[in-house]
């Protein structure tokens, strides 16, 4: 009887096998002995894992490789040749990354684990407002990947010491203003992906909001996408290759009646980014708008804090609470995770999104009550 792939929950990196690969019969088997090594097999064809591969405890992290050389029957790659997704040999194309496993199918000539990975080693990013919430979670998701990362905020001493903490680099500047803008353009030169998630949101009756309210949302939520794509797209045009994205969110749809200004300003993102998409076409640069639903970031928790103290329920209960109150068309039923929502950030940003330019894409739990 054959023994399973992987322990259940474990976090691995797996390979992509293409059928040239699995007619090499390169490798011979490994040890089960190890719970914290597996196979992919495919008769006598079959590729180890070694440990330090496996040690995630459920966290993600960046992990490269270097090219394999074709080595001996019953010598396993070595832990270097792990360490870099996206290698070439002879036509294979092999993609690694840190995620769970998915089911092994137990078949007569194949078991199979098989993960599509994200690498964006040598891409710079840089992450708009992203000193906590969506943006923070975002940003941390292109650096598991691989990517040089900027980081947003305007305060200094915090958006400093996120950028300490994760690894990044800090750019200090209030995109609400034009020199804001320009500021943060001098201080990341040129980057590959631009992940405009800048933003505000403020409950006001619509006949109690003032100009000054428009204006504000209008100024960063819209306006530092359009000074910051503006100035970075041309740099990826030059190099044939670059992502742009907007944080929208489905309040540009579904608008809601206690945030007009709001959806508004979320409903200009949305066309803004299909009209930079159809501008930048043949280009090589995508252009899409993520639409997230509720989410629990930190600023929503802060908006439910008094409900939360009042009734004495979690955080999650109060959001669900919320939800189902003001979104009651929620199939999730439930605020997202920044997590889940940078989870489609990564791949949006990444080169498996190459046919994906245009598009506004959700991340609302099903909020939004239509197909397309």
């Amino acid at each position: 009887m054959r023994e399973p792939c992987a322990p259940d929950g474990f976090q691995v990196v797996a390979c992509m096998l293409l059928p040239r690969l699995l007619a090499a019969d390169l490798f011979a088997a490994p040890s089960f002995d190890s719970p914290r090594s597996f196979a992919l097999l495919s008769g006598p064809a079959q590729v180890h894992f070694l440990d330090p591969c496996i040690r995630g405890q459920g966290k993600r992290r960046r992990l490269r490789s270097t090219e394999v050389r074709e080595r001996k029957k019953r010598d396993p790659p070595t832990e270097e040749e792990f360490f870099h997704a996206g290698l070439r040999r002879e036509g294979l194309a092999w993609h690694s990354f840190n995620s769970s496993i998915l089911p092994c199918t137990d078949g007569e000539s194949l078991y199979r684990c098989e993960m599509i990975g994200i690498d964006l080693t040598g891409k710079t990013a840089f992450v708009t407002g992203s000193t906590a919430g969506i943006g923070r979670a975002t940003a941390q998701a292109l650096l598991d990947a691989g990517a040089k990362v900027f980081i947003n905020g305007r305060h200094a001493s915090k958006t400093e010491a996120v950028a300490l903490e994760m690894g990044a680099s800090p750019v200090v500047a209030d995109l609400a203003t034009a020199e804001g803008c320009q500021q943060a353009v001098e201080s990341v030169g040129e980057v590959d992906i631009l992940v405009n998630n800048a933003g505000m949101f403020r409950p006001s009756d619509f006949f109690e909001t003032e100009d000054s309210v428009w204006q504000d949302h209008w100024n960063l939520n819209v306006m530092s996408g359009v000074r910051l794509s503006r100035a970075l797209a041309p740099a990826m045009v030059k190099k044939g290759w670059g992502r742009i994205l907007f944080l929208g969110s489905e309040s540009g749809y579904n608008i809601p009646v206690e945030m007009i200004h709001y959806g508004v300003s979320k409903t200009a993102d949305a066309s803004l980014s299909r009209g930079l998409a159809k501008r930048l076409a043949g280009t090589g640069v995508t252009v899409n708008t993520i639409l997230p639903g509720p989410t629990l970031s930190e600023g929503v928790e802060e908006m439910l804090r008094e409900e939360m103290e009042k009734s004495g329920k979690s955080k999650e209960e109060v959001a669900r609470d919320f939800v189902m109150q003001v979104r009651p068309s929620s199939i999730i039923q439930r605020a997202a995770s920044v997590e889940e929502v940078a989870n489609m950030v990564l791949y949006v940003a990444s080169p498996l999104s190459s046919a994906t330019t245009g598009a506004a894409l959700r991340v609302d739990g099903g909020v939004v009550d239509f197909i397309m």
